[in-house]
């Protein structure tokens, strides 16, 4: 028996992840409560694939920003680059990280919608809890949630006088922060004030000795001030503001991934003249108030953000493989400015029934509207090798524009209760969405007005021709399962599910000559799970998964009738899975936890590549690893006088995936690998303080990503592609008061 076949029947044995919930307790398996389908209710009893981390577990588990969630959570993937972050879950992401793009994946904090990419690894600190729901959520949730949602739950004031402070240091001269202070101001009033930090060097070493990128230099606060005005009705305000500094993120060259013997020779990038720098800033203004009119609940979100985006990219390929074309050009570097202010305001209502009954039912409206401006700047300029200076930029694109998306919708969820162990759910949305840019852009050298009439001289804004677009539509949602109710601790549910994501225009179709818009994508989910506790003191879940993907949004540089495009299509693909997960309290000192997952993905029919002449029908989606297997053991030992010994190990295999640039019509094989962490801690009484030392990816292997780009197949480093993080080792200490 292979190898393979092993780690599978192993795995399998201790099987479940349609809820996952890794902790390191030591007491008897207690209630987890999420709000993850719009109410309050225990996790053992909704019945849908969520995985939760508790925030107090996010730091044991090295969980510093919203990327390090892949590590912990299978059928979750989180690449980072230029554009932000780059969520995948069961293989269901987006490919389009511009300002007309939609999201696959629905990112919301305290149940603020959050729809940019750069936007969304921010203000990841005082963290309760984190909730990751699998499967399409278009009746709940709306658009952006094909493939699923994740929660951020952050924590809300308490009425006594307490606090925390964290701190660690570690390898790439890390330097972290956090701390938070509860302050009652009467029996009614709370506030709760938090605050972060967050440097390291960066991981990638530029050849030249010049600034690493991938570094983190950020910090942030949040202020929430929270009244309970009488039992049945509270309100709350919250105001986050931060910046991100740094080099920012970066991929590693390609060739030096593959061929590279040591870690450190795998992150050693090729150098660029020109810098890599962030200077974003975000404040962002959210409340809620709930109360209560006899048997029905009101709950109203309502949200105004802001992010202001200053950035830099420098291009770390071979330069040439920017241009192998005849003379007089040559090889060049490239470099790219992003200058924008996105701001949204956002609402949300909701009514429910406030206690249990014959019929549950949660039922709203919601409003967003989003505005990419300032106008929005994305210009990419190039500079020959032989002259890398400011006089000798070459203008690429310039595109100078203003972009807005509008989104209202109307949704109601129902769960009939037709006895004490079957119930029917059944839910609809109904969702009205648009798109709609002005502006311009400008391509090619020129040469090309500035904003005030006169010549373009780089690397200042250039005035090109119109860029105007837009895309309106509505969709009908819907969700349907039943339930049965086993025993009070298995429940057994089947589900049929859509969900989508919104549509989007082209900037140029070779029918019309102009710009053109394209449909939403849409998915049905087919699902059938386990969820209880089969023995005392373990919790087991289970569920198997269909996905019928007719639409998936595919964005990617193509030449259509001769002309080169960023050009958005349709594609019918297929996704199946089957999700595992057990958590085992051994004693009141040790606890276990093991999850499987096995999944398929293939495109039903695709042409891939820039003339869309490579037929890639019946290949595999990008990250759906055929396996993943995980597992944990958390061990404490008592000492005197309440002190402890606190002991955590965990492993992942991921038996490989694939990762596309569509362009080149090529798929980078990431190979199979384990990563390994482990912790040691030494706690006071009540954790009233702690040391730990901790190391994560012992291995020191690096995986890539997210697609690569500029692949060749004759300059080695002509690619490059997006990596995971190396060794990472430190001291952690806190404690509360």
């Amino acid at each position: 028996m292979s190898q393979h076949v092993v780690r599978i029947v192993a795995f399998a044995v201790a099987s479940s992840l349609a809820v996952t919930h890794v902790k390191a307790q030591e007491t008897e398996l207690d209630e987890i409560v999420v709000t993850a389908l719009k109410r309050s209710e225990s996790i053992e009893k909704v019945p849908a694939a969520i995985s939760v981390v508790q925030g107090d577990e996010l730091k044991t588990f090295g969980v510093n920003s919203v990327t390090d969630l892949q590590n912990i959570i299978p059928g979750l993937n989180i690449g980072r680059s230029i554009s932000g972050v780059d969520i995948s879950i069961r293989g269901v992401t987006t490919t389009d990280f511009t300002s007309k793009g939609e999201q696959g994946i629905a990112f919301n904090v305290d149940g603020v919608f959050v729809g940019r990419p750069y936007q969304q690894g921010v203000a990841f600190f005082d963290v309760d809890r984190v909730e990751v729901l699998r499967g399409p959520q278009g009746t709940l949730y709306g658009k952006s949630t094909t493939g699923g949602a994740i929660n951020v739950i952050t924590k809300k004031p308490e009425f006594d006088f307490s606090g925390y402070a964290k701190a660690e240091v570690g390898n790439f001269d890390t330097r972290r922060v956090e701390a938070a202070v509860n302050i009652p101001v009467s029996g009614t009033v709370a506030l709760r004030a938090a605050g972060s930090y967050n440097n390291h060097d960066g991981f990638l070493r530029s050849a030249d000795g010049a600034v690493n990128k991938g570094d983190q230099d950020d910090y942030a606060g949040r202020l929430t001030l929270l009244a309970n005005i009488t039992d049945d009705m509270s309100a709350r305000a919250t105001l986050t503001a931060g910046h991100i500094g740094g080099a920012g993120p970066s991929p590693a060259n390609l060739g030096s991934l593959q061929t590279a013997g040591s870690s450190s020779g795998k992150r050693t990038v090729l150098s660029n003249p020109f810098p890599s720098k962030l200077s974003d800033d975000f404040l962002n203004v959210d409340g809620e108030f709930k109360f209560s009119i006899g048997p029905v609940s009101v709950n109203y979100v309502g949200a105004r953000t802001r992010f202001k985006a200053d950035e830099l990219a420098s291009s770390n390929n071979d330069p040439s493989q920017n241009f192998q074309g005849q003379g007089p050009f040559g090889p060049y570097y490239r470099q790219s400015i992003y200058k924008a202010t996105a701001s949204s305001d956002q609402h949300e209502i909701r009514l429910s029934n406030s206690t249990s009954g014959f019929i549950d039912y949660v039922a709203g409206a919601n409003y967003y509207f989003e505005e990419i401006g300032g106008p929005e700047r994305f210009h990419t300029t190039t500079s020959p090798v032989s002259n890398p200076t400011v006089g000798g930029l070459v203008n690429g694109l310039s595109f100078l524009v203003n972009t807005t998306h509008k989104s209202f919708g109307v949704f109601g969820q129902t769960t009939v209760n037709l006895s004490d162990g079957l119930s029917l759910v059944g839910g609809l949305r109904y969702s009205d969405d648009r798109v709609a840019r002005t502006g311009t852009v400008a391509i090619g050298p020129g040469p090309w007005p500035n904003a005030n009439g006169g010549t373009c001289v780089l690397p200042e804004a250039c005035v090109g021709i119109p860029n105007v677009g837009s895309q309106a539509e509505s969709k009908l949602t819907y969700r349907a399962g039943i339930n049965l109710q086993v025993t009070n601790k298995d429940l057994l549910y089947a589900s049929v599910a859509t969900g989508y994501k919104a549509g989007g225009f082209n900037d140029f179709d070779p029918i019309t000559l102009s710009s053109a818009a394209y449909a939403a994508e849409k998915m049905t989910a087919y699902e059938v799970g386990y969820k209880g506790r089969p023995f005392d003191h373990v919790r087991f879940s289970s569920s198997v998964f269909y996905y019928d993907y007719p639409g998936t949004q595919i964005s990617s540089l193509v030449n259509i009738s001769g002309v080169f495009v960023i050009y958005t299509r349709l594609v019918p693909t297929k996704i199946k899975g089957w999700e595992n997960e057990l958590n085992w309290d051994v004693s009141d000192s040790t606890s276990i936890g093991m999850s499987a997952s096995i999944m398929g993905s293939s495109y039903t029919k695709f042409m891939a590549g820039l003339f869309q002449n490579v037929d890639w029908a019946g290949r595999s989606l990008d990250r759906t690893p055929g396996f993943v297997g995980t597992a944990n053991i958390n061990r404490t030992w008592k000492l005197n006088n309440g002190y402890k010994i606190k002991a955590r190990a965990y492993t992942k295999y991921n038996s490989g995936y694939n990762v596309s640039d569509f362009v080149s019509a090529y798929q980078l094989r990431q190979k199979s690998f384990t990563r390994s962490d482990g912790s040691v801690t030494f706690a006071a009484p009540s954790d009233r303080w702690y040391v730990q030392a901790f190391v994560q990816n012992i291995e020191d292997k690096l995986q890539a990503v997210s697609g690569p780009s500029d692949y060749s197949p004759t300059i080695a480093n002509g690619g490059t592609v997006p990596i995971s993080e190396p060794r990472t080792i430190g001291v952690r200490v806190g404690a509360t008061f």
